[in-house]
């Protein structure tokens, strides 16, 4: 017995190593699949899918289906369909593509509209159509038919910039209107184009193909509500100067320039805010809206309107009166437009005289210290107010009001290099309602002169000579203008005390030298002070000049 189990353990050696070798190596590849994590899955697909057929087939004459269908050779899927398919010419309803919300190998597309006769029209699906595994688009195909006997194969192809922006915008249209018979100035308004495209998601120029010689209007639209008509308050515009002959046309690659329209001025709402205080929002430019009293006050109640900084809104102060309501008439200078706005008085909480300086940090040399008010300044008391240096040394003050920001101008010498601190004690100033300001103190510093950078910025003549007005910006990377001077074209504009972070150099072709840049009005076929900018930021650094010459396309 003793002996067969010996015998028998000799003879299993063998397998008993065999074992342990097959268990080490399982635990040695669990193991490293552990450490490898989930498995890849293989080459991941970058190809998209491919059309394998149409029915009809694409560029088909006498169309008379009510629509068509196509088959890929993988599953595809619809994605943002009406944001990425173009119809043109438009169709008063959208397509219908089934399925939508599967992924499928072939689909139905279908229009709800009756088509017109002998006409082109080309469907472009954008990157609605991706392929269900990668999202991989099939990037802008096309389907063609005609209702006639032949396809339209004219084009038109060109260019799109901002008015006021390096680049134009994503998922512009640029529309053809047949300039005909029924073309009026108001057609852009109220009807959608004979042609149409989409820069979509990634272009900067656009093709319109498939036309029909003739006269157009050609326009190009950001059209916010996504309906083919031109609506001023919301949406984007630019035009050729000219109508666009086709085919005579085709080759000259037109620029159009989008801009928003200053709508017509006129008062949108009112509302009471305080006792002495009402808020009128208005559309359109400023300078273009009255506001007359018709109220009748006493001599003694002082009333004062003032703009609601980066708002278009006017606050209407006044001071305290018998009456149970106040009536205005609002009115357009320009258009004729008029409205009598009247707010009923109620019981609310009053409001109290509030300062805040206007550069808490960053303040430079070149400009006077600023105290922002709430509530209109009258008047200010200037021997109570005082200023010292890091030295306790005062400085002479001369005040003055901005009544249009509402604003305290302190001037007192500024300099590098140096602390301030500005004591006004109760009385310095008055405001609109009688109140006074305590006891306050303001404290900065400005930087020493190596803080800052210096841009010196030399503007090439412009097509209009050395003697066209320009305006030289610098503008954040949020496009808003830090600082501009004005002059004429080709000398230098030199930019001190910059604060050192990237600029981007802006031109503005100031035609009526109004020291601003002014957009363009589409029915006054008016197009927008022309823009040109440096193609790319300039980063200006500490205790550094730079100096740029701005050259132009």
């Amino acid at each position: 017995m003793n002996t067969h189990n010996k015998n028998s353990s000799t003879l299993n050696l063998p397998r008993l190593v065999m074992m342990v070798l097959v268990a080490l190596t399982v635990s040695s590849t669990l193991v490293q699949c552990a450490k490898r994590g989930r498995p890849s899955g293989g080459v991941k697909d970058s190809i998209p899918p491919v059309l394998v057929r149409a029915l009809p087939q694409n560029m088909t004459t006498e169309f008379e289906g009510e629509g068509f269908n196509l088959e890929f050779d993988e599953f595809v899927q619809v994605k943002n369909l009406q944001q990425q398919v173009v119809v043109s010419p438009p169709l008063n309803y959208p397509i219908e593509v089934y399925p939508t919300l599967r992924a499928s190998k072939k689909f139905q597309v279908r229009f709800k509209d009756t088509l017109a006769p002998n006409t082109t029209y080309s469907v472009n699906f954008g990157n609605a159509l991706v392929d269900f595994n990668e999202g991989n688009p099939y990037p802008y195909l096309t389907y063609i038919f005609s209702t006639g006997a032949a396809i339209d194969s004219l084009s038109l192809e060109g260019t799109l910039k901002d008015a006021q922006l390096p680049k134009p915008d994503n998922f512009v249209s640029v529309m053809l209107y047949k300039r005909d018979s029924t073309f009026t100035d108001s057609t852009v308004y109220q009807k959608p184009p004979r042609y149409i495209t989409n820069t979509l998601d990634s272009l900067k120029t656009f093709a319109l193909k498939y036309l029909e010689a003739g006269t157009y209007e050609l326009i190009g639209l950001k059209d916010a509500n996504k309906n083919n008509r031109f609506d001023p308050l919301v949406d984007k515009i630019g035009f050729f100067n000219r109508p666009v002959q086709i085919p005579a046309d085709s080759a000259s690659a037109p620029v159009l320039t989008l801009f928003q329209e200053i709508p017509d001025a006129r008062v949108l709402s009112t509302k009471l805010e305080s006792p002495n205080r009402i808020l009128v929002a208005y559309q359109g430019a400023r300078e273009e809206l009255t506001l007359r009293r018709i109220t009748a006050l006493p001599d003694s109640v002082p009333m004062r309107v003032l703009p609601v900084q980066g708002k278009d809104s006017l606050e209407i102060w006044h001071g305290a009166f018998e009456a149970d309501s106040l009536a205005f008439v609002a009115s357009n200078t320009r258009t004729g437009w008029a409205d009598t706005l009247v707010v009923k008085m109620r019981k609310l909480k009053a409001d109290t005289l509030v300062l805040a300086p206007v550069n808490r940090k960053n303040v430079l040399p070149t400009s006077p210290w600023r105290l922002q008010a709430n509530v209109p300044i009258t008047k200010t008391n200037p021997a109570k107010i005082l200023v010292l240096d890091k030295d306790t040394l005062a400085l002479p003050v001369r005040t003055d009001i901005d009544t249009l920001g509402n604003q305290l101008i302190l001037n007192f010498p500024i300099t590098t290099d140096q602390n301030y601190r500005v004591q006004l004690y109760p009385g310095a100033l008055t405001d609109l309602l009688g109140h006074t300001n305590d006891t306050v103190q303001y404290k900065f510093s400005v930087n020493p002169p190596e803080d800052f950078g210096t841009l010196k910025v030399i503007p090439k003549t412009l097509r209009g000579g050395p003697a066209t007005p320009v305006l030289v910006q610098l503008l954040n990377n949020d496009f808003e203008v830090e600082r501009q001077q004005s002059g004429p074209a080709g000398i230098p504009y030199t930019f001190a005390f910059l604060e050192p972070k990237k600029y981007w150099i802006r031109i503005v072709e100031d035609t009526n030298q109004n020291e601003a840049w002014d957009t363009g009005a589409y029915l006054m076929r008016r197009q927008p002070e022309p823009v040109h900018y440096f193609s790319e930021q300039v980063n200006v650094r500490p205790n550094w000049e730079i100096e740029q010459v701005v050259d132009y396309e």
